[in-house]
Parts: C-alpha cells; sequence; structure tokens
C-alpha cells in the first residue's frame, strides 16, 4: 500500500509540474528550506509591521483620535493572514524525507508551494503599510446629545409645538422661530428633539445648539459652535471671533439653536447671520418671556402649554400659590417621580390667596402625577380647585386618591373628563363612589393597574339616586383594563339596570384574583359595540354572565355582541362556562377566538333555562378566521351535542391537549379555507384522524375531497398514539400543503402514506403529490422507520426548500432516486441524530426504479453515466452531524453528486461515512459516494465555506 500510495502521489506531482514552468516547480521539490527560510522572514517582517501600527493607533485612541478605516481594515487583514499561517508552521516541522520515493515527496512539494504563496502574501500586505503616513484624525467634537425617539415621550402640548415648529423649519419666508413658555414646561427637551429630527431627516445637514442663560457668554457661545464647525480662530477678541464665525457660516444651511434667552441678544455680534439675506440659516430660540419673541422679529412664535418635571428626588414645592392665578393657558401638567414633594402650590410668608379659595385652570386638559408622596394638589388645605377643561387624569403611586377625586369632583368641574389611569395607588378601595360617578358622563376610558386594596371598581348606588338625566351611567365608555387587583371582589357595586355599556368597545380583565363573574344579563344586553374581550390570569372566575345575588333581572332579550370580533381567554382555572347557545347567533363578526388553559370549563357554549336552539342545529361563524382550544378538559365546541358550527372562514386551528378530539372535529364543519392546522399534547391522536375529518366534511359538501384543499401548513407536536398522520386519501387532497412540522410524536412510524399510482381520480393523478411542499421539519421521532410509504415515482419534491431531520432513531434512509431527483429547489438540508440512518438515497426495498436521463443544457445531450449523478442546483447549505451508523450518500445507484451553488458544509460524529467531499475547479462541491475506506477526519467536526475553505473545529 505504501508503495502504491507513493506511486499516486509522484503522479499527481508530475501532472502538476506541466502546468507551471518547470523550473519553478523543481525548486519546490529541492529548495524546501529555502521556501521555509523565507516564510518565516516574512512573516517576522509582517508582525513587526503590524505591532508598529498598532502601537500608533493605541497612541491616537489615547489622544482621542479617530482612527482611520483603512488602517482597521489593513490590521484585521494582517492579524488574519498572520493567524490563518500557523498551520503551516505545524506543517514545516513535520516534513520528511524526499528522493526515497516515500510517500512524503507530494506532502513537501505542496507544502513548499503553499509556503511560497503565503510569502508573497505577506510582501504584499507589508507593502501596502507604508502609505500609511498618519494613522488617525481628530476627532469631531461631541455632537448635540439629542434625544432618541425612544426618550421623547410627548404631550398633547408638546405635540402640537412641535408639529408648528417642524412646518416653520420648512418654510422657506421663516428664518427666525420662537418657542416660549414658563420654565420648567420642557422647551429644551422639545428642542433636543427637533435637532435630532431636522438631522434625520436631512432638512438641515448641520444643527448647532448653545445655551445662552440670564448671563450670555458670547466667547463660550462663539467657542461651542467653532468646535461643532471645527473651525479654529484665528483672532483672539469677541469681535475678530464674530467675523470668522459669520463668514464660516454665511451662506451655509444650518439650523441654530439658542435655548434659554432671557433678553433680546445681538446675533451679529456673535456671529451669526441672519435676516432675508441668509435665508439658508434658521435660528430656533427659547425663553420664558413672549416679548423676547418680538424683539428678536421672529416670524414664527409658538406657546408651549404644558410644566414637565421627572425624576426630582429632593423637590419639595414648585410654585408659590400667589403664581397659580398667572397660568390661565397651561394645559398640561406632568409630575413624575418626585417623591419629595410635599405641595405642588404652596402658601409662602406674604402670599395673597384668592378671597374665594379657589384656583382655576382654566385651559388645563391633562394632569398626570406619579410620585410616592401624598401631597395635595394645592398647599393649604382649605383650597379646592377648578378644572373644567380637564380630559385625561393620569395617577400613579399617590397614597390618596379618594381624597383626590372628591376635590376634584367638588363644584361638577368633572364634565368633561374622558380618561382616567391609576396605577399602583395605596388605599383606595372604590376610585368611582356614585356620586362622582354620576358627574363624569363624559368618561371613555378607564385603566387601573395594580392597586393592591381595591375591592370594586364602579359604585352605582341605587336605581332611584340622582336626576332623571344622571341614570343612565358609564354610556360613554369606551375602554376598560383592570390589572393586578388581588382585592377586587365585583367591578359594579349596586344594580346595573340604570347602567349601559352601550359605547364600550375594549374590555380587558387580567390578574384579578377573587373576581367571580364579570356582567350581569342587563349589562350584557347593553354592549352593542364590543370587539374585544380579553380574560387571563382570573383564578375565581366561573362565569362571565351571571345575575347578581339577590339581584333577579327580568330580561326580555337574550345577550347581543354584534360587533365582537376577538374572544382571548386564558389561565382561568374555575372558569365553567363562556356564553349561553342563544348568544351565539349574534357573533356574525366573531373572527378570532382563544381560549387558553381553561381546564375546569365544561362548555364554551352551553344552553340555559329557556334558551332559543337553531332549528336545523347548526350555527355559523361566518368570519371566524384563527381558532386555538388549549385544554386537558372534556369540553366540545358546542355543549349542546346536536349542534354543529359552520367555519367558512377559518385559515388557522390550533387545538392543545383536547381528550376527545372525536367529538370536537364532529361539531366543525365547512372549513374550506383552512390553511394551518396544529395539533399538540393531544394524546387519543390516531392515523385515521384527519382522514375522518376529510370524510366527514366530503359528507357535508357531496362533493370528494372538498374541505382541506386550501391547507397550506400542518403543525403537530407532542401527540401520542399517532402513526401515519398523512393518509393517501388526504394527501391527495392537500394540494396546496406547503409546510409540516413534526415535533415529539413517540409512537409515529411513517410521515406520508403515498398509496398506489393508479389510486385517485383522474386530476389528482394529473398533479404530482406534495408538488407545493417547501418545507419539511421532524423532530423527535423515536419509532419513525421511513417517511414515505409506498412507490414514490408519482411524488414531486419540486417545490422544496429546506428539509430538517433530527432525532430519528430508526429512519435508515432519505430519499429514493426518484425524489433525489425532484429537489430542483433545495437549498437547505439539516441531518442530526439519526443513529441508524446508513445512506441519504436508496432504493426501497421491493422498488427498483427507472429513471429516465435528464436533457443536458440547452437541449443537448446528456454526457455519458448521467444516470450515476445527482445534482442539486440550488443546495446552499448542507449539515449532516451525529450520524454514527452513515456509510454513503447514496447505496447502490448514484456514484457523485454535485452541489454547484453550496454556500456551507458541515461534518460532524459521521465515523463510518465513506463519502469524500472536494471542490472542483470552478468552486462547487462534489461528494463521491461508495469509496473503499473510510473518508478522512469524517468523525471530527469540519466546516467547509466557499469563501473560506476547510476548517477544523
Amino acid at each position: 500500500m505504501a508503495l502504491e500510495s507513493a506511486g499516486g502521489s509522484i503522479i499527481a506531482m508530475l501532472a502538476e509540474l506541466m502546468v507551471e514552468p518547470v523550473g519553478r516547480q523543481f525548486r519546490y521539490m529541492f529548495c524546501f528550506n529555502n521556501f521555509a527560510q523565507e516564510f518565516k522572514e516574512q512573516k517576522e517582517n509582517l508582525v513587526s509591521a503590524k505591532e508598529r501600527l498598532q502601537d500608533d493607533v493605541e497612541a491616537a485612541e489615547r489622544n482621542a483620535e479617530k482612527t482611520y478605516r483603512d488602517v482597521k481594515k489593513w490590521l484585521e487583514d494582517a492579524n488574519n493572514q498572520i493567524e490563518g499561517a500557523k498551520p503551516l508552521e505545524n506543517e514545516i516541522g513535520k516534513n520528511g524525507k524526499c528522493f526515497t520515493w516515500c510517500p512524503n515527496c507530494m506532502r513537501q512539494f505542496k507544502l513548499s508551494k503553499a509556503l511560497a504563496k503565503k510569502s508573497e502574501t505577506f510582501r504584499k500586505i507589508l507593502e501596502n503599510s507604508t502609505k500609511f503616513k498618519t494613522v488617525a484624525q481628530k476627532a469631531p467634537p461631541q455632537p448635540i446629545e439629542f434625544l432618541t425617539s425612544k426618550e421623547f415621550t410627548p404631550s398633547e402640548s408638546s405635540k402640537e409645538a412641535l408639529e408648528q415648529i417642524m412646518k416653520a423649519l420648512k418654510d422657506d419666508t421663516v428664518n427666525m422661530i420662537g418657542l416660549y413658555g414658563m420654565g420648567g414646561v420642557g422647551k429644551t427637551t422639545l428642542v433636543k428633539e427637533v435637532g435630532r429630527r431636522a438631522k434625520e431627516s436631512q432638512l438641515f445637514p448641520d444643527v448647532l445648539m448653545a445655551t445662552v442663560s440670564q448671563n450670555p457668554n458670547f466667547i463660550g457661545i462663539q467657542d461651542r459652535m467653532a468646535d461643532s464647525l471645527h473651525l479654529k480662530f484665528e483672532k483672539t477678541s469677541k469681535e475678530g471671533r464674530a467675523s470668522e464665525l459669520w463668514q464660516r457660516l454665511q451662506g451655509k444651511k444650518m439650523l441654530i439653536i439658542l435655548d434659554d434667552v432671557w433678553k433680546h441678544i445681538d446675533l451679529e455680534e456673535i456671529g451669526i447671520p441672519f435676516g432675508d439675506d441668509h435665508r439658508g440659516c434658521k435660528i430656533l430660540l427659547t425663553t420664558r418671556v413672549q416679548g423676547i419673541c418680538f424683539s428678536m422679529e421672529c416670524q414664527q412664535k409658538v406657546l408651549l402649554k404644558t410644566i414637565f418635571i421627572k425624576e426630582c428626588g429632593k423637590l419639595e414645592y414648585v410654585f408659590p400659590v400667589s403664581m397659580s392665578p398667572s397660568l390661565p393657558n397651561l394645559e398640561q401638567m406632568t409630575i413624575y417621580y418626585a417623591d419629595n414633594l410635599k405641595q405642588i402650590f404652596y402658601s409662602g410668608e406674604g402670599d395673597a390667596l384668592t378671597t374665594d379659595g379657589i384656583i382655576k385652570f382654566p385651559q388645563l386638559r391633562e394632569l398626570s402625577l406619579g410620585l410616592r408622596s401624598n401631597y395635595g394638589f394645592i398647599g393649604p388645605r382649605n383650597f379646592d380647585f377648578q378644572l373644567p377643561s380637564l380630559q385625561n387624569l393620569n395617577i400613579k403611586g399617590h397614597e390618596e386618591v379618594g381624597n383626590w377625586l372628591a376635590q376634584l369632583q367638588q363644584n361638577g368641574f368633572l364634565q368633561r373628563l374622558e380618561a382616567v389611569h391609576m396605577r399602583d395607588c395605596g388605599d383606595v378601595r372604590a376610585p368611582f363612589p356614585a356620586k362622582l360617578l354620576r358627574a363624569v358622563k363624559n368618561l371613555k376610558k378607564v385603566g387601573v393597574w395594580c392597586c393592591k386594596s381595591l375591592e370594586e371598581v364602579f359604585e352605582l348606588g341605587e336605581a332611584d339616586e340622582g336626576s332623571s338625566e344622571e341614570k343612565e351611567l358609564l354610556s360613554s365608555l369606551t375602554e376598560l383594563l383592570l390589572s393586578g387587583l388581588p382585592e377586587l371582589k365585583c367591578i359594579w357595586k349596586g344594580p346595573t339596570r340604570h347602567v349601559s355599556l352601550q359605547s364600550l368597545a375594549y374590555l380587558y380583565l387580567n390578574s384579578l384574583d377573587k373576581l367571580t363573574f364579570i356582567l350581569t344579563p342587563s349589562l350584557a344586553r347593553s354592549l352593542p359595540k364590543l370587539e374585544t374581550l380579553e380574560i387571563s390570569e382570573c383564578g375565581e372566575l366561573k362565569y362571565i354572565i351571571r345575575e347578581e345575588d339577590g339581584e333577579r333581572e327580568i330580561i326580555p332579550e337574550s345577550p347581543c355582541f354584534p360587533r365582537l370580533k376577538t374572544i382571548f381567554i386564558k389561565d382561568c382555572g374555575k372558569l365553567e362556562y363562556v356564553f349561553p347557545v342563544s348568544v351565539s347567533p349574534s357573533l356574525p363578526n366573531l373572527e378570532l377566538m382563544t381560549i387558553d388553559r381553561t381546564d375546569n370549563l365544561k362548555q364554551i357554549f352551553y344552553s340555559g333555562e329557556g334558551d332559543a336552539l337553531t332549528t336545523d342545529g347548526i350555527i355559523k361563524f361566518p368570519r371566524l378566521s384563527d381558532l386555538v382550544l388549549s385544554s386537558i378538559s372534556n369540553y366540545s365546541f358546542f355543549g349542546p351535542t346536536n349542534l354543529a358550527a359552520q367555519l367558512p372562514s377559518l385559515r388557522f386551528l390550533k387545538i392543545n391537549g383536547h381528550k376527545e378530539l372525536g367529538n370536537l372535529f364532529a361539531q366543525l364543519q365547512g372549513f374550506t379555507n383552512l390553511k394551518e392546522l396544529s395539533l399538540e399534547s393531544v394524546p387519543d391522536l390516531r392515523g385515521l384522524l384527519l382522514s375522518k375529518l376529510t370524510t366527514l366534511e366530503m359528507a357535508a359538501h357531496g362533493e370528494q375531497n372538498g374541505s382541506l384543499h386550501r391547507l397550506e401548513r400542518v403543525r403537530v407536536d407532542d401527540c401520542g398514539d399517532v402513526r401515519a398522520p398523512f393518509p393517501a386519501k388526504l394527501l391527495r387532497a392537500l394540494k396546496n400543503l406547503s409546510s409540516v412540522n413534526i415535533n415529539g410524536c413517540k409512537s409515529l412510524e411513517e410521515v406520508f402514506e403515498l398509496g398506489e399510482p393508479d389510486e385517485g381520480s383522474r386530476e389528482e393523478k394529473e398533479l404530482p403529490l406534495l408538488s407545493s411542499l417547501t418545507g419539511l421539519r421532524l423532530s423527535g421521532l423515536p419509532e419513525l422507520k421511513c417517511m414515505w410509504k409506498g412507490p414514490t415515482r408519482h411524488v414531486s419534491l419540486q417545490s422544496l426548500a429546506y428539509l430538517d431531520l433530527w432525532s430519528l432513531d430508526k429512519l435508515t434512509f432519505i430519499f429514493t432516486p426518484s425524489l433525489a431527483r425532484s429537489l430542483p429547489k433545495l437549498e437547505r438540508l439539516y441531518i442530526g441524530k439519526c443513529g441508524q440512518l446508513k445512506h441519504i438515497i436508496r432504493e426501497e426495498d421491493g422498488e427498483k426504479e427507472i429513471i429516465p436521463e435528464p436533457p443536458g443544457q440547452d437541449g443537448q445531450a446528456s454526457p455519458i453515466n448521467v444516470e450515476k449523478e445527482i445534482v442539486l442546483p440550488n443546495l446552499k447549505e448542507l449539515s449532516i452531524q451525529q450520524l454514527s451508523s452513515i456509510v454513503c450518500f447514496s447505496f447502490g445507484w448514484c456514484d457523485y453528486l454535485l452541489f454547484p451553488r453550496l454556500e456551507k458544509l458541515e461534518v460532524h460524529l459521521c465515523p463510518k461515512l465513506t463519502t469524500k467531499f472536494a471542490s472542483t475547479p470552478d468552486g462547487s462541491m462534489s461528494a463521491q459516494s461508495e469509496v473503499s475506506e473510510v473518508a478522512e477526519d469524517s468523525s471530527i467536526y469540519r466546516e467547509w465555506t466557499r469563501d473560506k475553505g476547510w476548517k477544523e473545529r
């Protein structure tokens, strides 16, 4: 064997000698030491040059200079080449004798050639380093610290001001804009956002910003602008610097922001061009005094009508109470995280208080307070305040919400209140007492989160309380969100006959531990606009609709939800019923229904006393497109077993953990548009289940295979006794099946039962099976013996793009020859942990396939022995890992596989693999099967990429 190997090496070497000039090739044989020495010297030179350049870079970085991009690229390339040469260094020491016709001759020849090539690479990289006269440049000054888009949370007032400013910046007739408002309202924050948007939208190439303050320092302002412009002043006087800055800015399109202007300033004195002769340069200034906008001749004046205070932990007081009458235009007040605050408006010595003890904020529309203190809105306890325009009230962390709301309600100044949001408020038990509830006639949104003591939300009072105009409570409410209320026992306290939820569109309930029911019958009847019902983590909830104790209601009509689109119920362990069956005909717009982890549920639609059932026993859900049922209970889709549901628009069906699928599927009819079916943790699913479903639908429609022809995706997870999920009859119906994902089915033995080629109608025979399948994933199937059961000649995988196979313990092969030839679009093939897999391609026992020779390219004749070759023209990724039994790619049929577009190949722990991989001259990868010995390095981790070739890990 050694002599044969040596002979083969010499022959290969002599063949290579014929390619390049003979003299150069003989030097590779006889001058190995010279090549090794040159390699060593060139590498040392490159290492020295890299270290010198790296030292220069580090010195520049210490001086806050910015390294040139091409210098970084050169250092990266040099380092990669030096690191990549280590295998060659290791090989130099291993080189053996030559001219004894030992097998090492060819090895030495190739090693010398590789050393020469690497030395030339080192030399070229070293030459490129000489062009770097400097390695870095002085870093630009720190830019203005504009806000990120996530940091800017505008109020209604700041939104309006922002829109006005951005519009003025785009107006060619405006070159001076003034933003004014009292101190602390957020003017600086707003102009920083303007600067960010102006730069990101490329409205201005450059944005300069400087703070002016009460005592302006013109030299400091000039320095700040010069730094941003990379301008070095040659003159030292203020006037000389102003002239240089003026010349630099003149004719430039630029936005200049002057923040905190207290008095008129001479822009020419600073060096800022302005006026009609300098339209490209626009100036935006902020000030507390509206008169400054006039003295600076601002064409656009914008008022910011808000107070914004955030994260001022030591702040105790905001304004003296004597200042409050001077805030007639205040529209928004926001105070967050000022936990030491004692009073917002405090009474100081000598303050003149109003005679009637009332302070008015006639324009205040939004009030947001988020802090832990127990302060009142006004310091003096004997004061009230009037908020006739208040629309939005947000309170977080306050300990005396009850006193707050009582103050707000006095004198009837809450008529315009539209939204109340409360979060993490301490001792509140009933935020909406009856008297307050009658006052808030325009209340549209209520949100309450994480109030640990809250026991009820709305105190309704008695039906005869209040005037006739006040008796229809909550008629404007559109949104109700309640979450994290562990003591909440009821949402409505008192008779609900005088409550109307006629405008409610969204009802969200989460983590209400003691709530047992949601709606009374009269409330359920008053929900004509409800669109979304979401209920989750309500552990004691038993009913959605239930009469309150002691209140017997006479309701002439059944509950009706004509606009309801979404029902989502999750983690309600004691829920027994959802809706009476009489409700179901009133759900024509229901689109999404999810009922998840409600393991005590008896019936979704239950039959109550006096419920009128449909005459034909069928209830229609014409728009239901997504249905998710996840529960270990034995409930059926409807309570009465003689009722069925027609679902003509259903596209996605997921069933998880159900014990009686037969009953459930018997009640589901008419889903002719089903595209995705997902079955998880279904203990009694068997091979006939989906076939039975098809048969039921065929009987219902009076046509063969009419129910599932649009189904595109099927997912089956962790299902118990399933053995064959796709029987032949079903498979012929699934003409649009594009994705199959099966995981963790311990009993599954085959995936696709193909039947005989002559089975099926004439139309079915014309279209090959599985011709639309684009993706197939199989994992965790310990009993799977074959993927295809039956002849595969009438199967085409012409659309298959990815195939992932993992942990299939008994699978012995994957493709038959005919299937392997029908893979023109396959891009990814992953195979791992298939212990008994011996071959990728193999003829099935008892099936001898006759594969017609495909024509050559451009209609030319095929080359000789083309039947011995398979080409996967679009395969880009191939991974075979932990295949302890695999011997070769193809057994007894094909000797050669070609992957012309392969980009990545992984081979790991395949100790018996005899297939050898080699790259062709055009960069393609090939695989030669059935060689006589185990392939080299097939048991370790090897990776090949088109760009970098082979490497080991």
